[in-house]
Formats: structure tokens, sequence, C-alpha cells
């Protein structure tokens, strides 16, 4: 797996998060077919 730099990314954090910690960083293809599945219902409840 290749390192990503993450130096100059502009992150978003939820207002009811509050512990500093890792990122989840994933691919934007594979981010978008979890997006897909999760709006044609394609996941297990």
């Amino acid at each position: 797996m290749r390192a990503i730099d993450l130096t100059e990314v502009t992150w978003r954090k939820s207002s009811y998060s509050n512990p500093d910690g890792g990122a989840l960083v994933f691919e934007a293809r594979a981010w978008s077919s979890f997006v897909t599945a999760v709006k044609d219902g394609g996941l297990p409840a």
C-alpha cells in the first residue's frame, strides 16, 4: 500500500465528536461504491 500525503487536506469533523485520533482513508472508487450500496439498500441491516 502506498503512503498518502495528507498535509494539504482540509479536515471536517462533527461538532458531536471530541476525540483526536487517526483518520480512515478510502480511495474515491471504494467510497463511491459504499455510498451507492447504502443508497440502494444493498447492505445488510
